[in-house]
């Protein structure tokens, strides 16, 4: 991989063919992998796990995996940043268009499109949209966020920072496929994920969460992770309408 020049850069990758390498025992767990944005059922991820994940070659070079139990300081103090963050966000009206933009109110949207967000995925009824988005728009407000926030995380085990120790594309590639394969870990052992990242989106509280004593790297993910109830999963395009080959 190398990164090309220019304000938002170009990503190259060479794939060489190697019949001596196996296949990935990752891969398998690619068709199950789903954001579970539902309340968790409160159940502990055992710590032995966990680190055994965090430990299993998830994090690239130069960045860090960091994880916090429920009720232990840094995930109190995480938990506010993601209150701070919500009241900053909810009231950013080009914020809340791009996230009505990504949701599919219905089945017909979320099967033309194949992409965003499912009606199904949120626990919500196919409506058709012009009764469904004047309701979502009214319910992303900051009072009722933060209310659903705090819900999701009393019913969460554990959160999970993803930093990395320089902010560049190369770190940011990096940092996504670290992102990547600790997913497809916890999907293996049955363990759900959903992103509550406002603190590394609002520059103010990034900058100030990176100055915390017990975070080891600049902020780039934060994961809440438990037990719970699969979802329906969301249309997505194959992978034939998204590869393009060099001639």
């Amino acid at each position: 991989m190398r990164t090309g020049p220019g304000p938002q850069g170009v990503i190259t990758i060479a794939l060489t063919p190697d019949p001596a390498q196996g296949a990935d025992p990752l891969a398998d767990a690619i068709d199950a992998r789903q954001t579970n944005r539902s309340r968790y059922d409160a159940t502990p991820v055992p710590e032995e796990l966990l680190q055994g994940i965090l430990e299993q070659g998830c994090a690239e070079p130069g960045i860090a995996l960091q994880a916090w139990s429920l009720g232990s300081a840094p995930f109190e103090r995480l938990s506010d940043y993601i209150q701070q963050g919500n009241a900053i966000q909810m009231r950013d009206a080009a914020f809340k268009q791009e996230l009505l933009q990504w949701i599919r109110f219905n089945a017909g949207q979320a099967r033309s499109s194949r992409n965003g967000i499912s009606h199904a995925a949120l626990g919500a009824p196919s409506l058709p949209a012009w009764i469904s988005r004047p309701i979502v728009r009214h319910a992303l407000d900051p009072v009722r966020q933060n209310r659903s926030d705090a819900q999701r995380l009393r019913s969460a085990s554990h959160l999970i920072l993803i930093g990395s120790h320089e902010d560049s594309i190369p770190a940011w590639v990096a940092t996504g496929r670290s992102l990547q394969r600790l997913l497809l870990r916890l999907t293996s052992a049955g363990i759900a994920h959903s992103y509550l990242n406002p603190p590394c989106e609002v520059p103010a509280l990034r900058q100030r969460l990176a100055a915390e004593p017990w975070v080891q790297a600049q902020p780039q993910i934060l994961l809440r992770i438990g037990h719970a109830k699969r979802l329906p999963a969301s249309w997505r395009k194959p992978i034939e309408a998204v590869l393009y080959q060099a001639a």
